[in-house]
């Protein structure tokens, strides 16, 4: 019994420390989401919000380190805003509340990332695709012997299919580059895919609009 003890303990620990992290990440999310709000109070402010599924990838070296390959995580929450005609500020929170494979996780990954987005012309039948940059930070993995938070220097790229113009279908790839200098985190590859609903703050429902950003973001 005794020989068994630390490893629970250990254990216990490592889970506690994943739930004090994805709270802390929530509740930056719930911040930075504040923060935008308060100036959305002008009718050309344009919102939308999305839920994705999100999927994990290391390579070789990361494997080595995090001891995962593939990590898969439900919910993936955006909340988005155009500052400009073809910009827009986007925030993502992944944390896995549900296992998409089950019991293919080795850690539960959590991570908070913030992007400017650059939204391309219209490639065909209402798909839009769009590039950006950014930054995130992302919880350390409980498979490394001292789980610590990360940096990381995001690239993405992706596109939306709008089905109505408040409804759309939403997919990104994304590049997050983390410090070599981290023990608890590597470097990796990250996709998402959900849905997308585009919200009018203070319009009117009936008006109708041409330009491009009205039919996304």
């Amino acid at each position: 019994m005794q020989s068994n003890t630390p490893l629970n303990n250990c254990s216990y620990g490592l889970n506690l420390k994943c739930y004090d992290m994805k709270k802390k990440l929530f509740r930056i999310f719930l911040l930075l989401f504040c923060v935008l709000s308060m100036n959305a109070q002008h009718n050309d402010k344009k919102w939308s919000v999305g839920f994705n599924a999100s999927v994990v990838f290391f390579n070789k070296d990361g494997i080595r380190k995090v001891k995962d390959n593939v990590n898969s995580q439900f919910p993936s929450l955006q909340v988005s805003r155009k500052i400009g005609k073809n910009l827009s500020i986007d925030l993502i929170y992944t944390f896995e509340m549900v296992e998409i494979i089950k019991g293919g996780n080795a850690f539960p990954y959590s991570a908070l990332d913030a992007y400017l987005s650059y939204d391309l012309p219209e490639l065909f039948f209402n798909i839009y695709p769009f590039v950006g940059i950014g930054a995130g930070y992302i919880s350390g993995a409980t498979t490394t012997p001292d789980p610590q938070g990360s940096l990381s220097l995001n690239f993405m790229g992706g596109g939306i299919l709008w089905l109505t113009d408040r409804f759309g279908l939403t997919g990104r790839l994304i590049y997050k580059n983390v410090s070599a200098d981290s023990e608890s985190m590597a470097t990796h590859f990250q996709g998402l895919a959900g849905v997308i609903f585009n919200l009018d703050v203070g319009s009117n429902a009936g008006e109708r609009r041409k330009r491009i950003w009205d039919r996304k973001h």
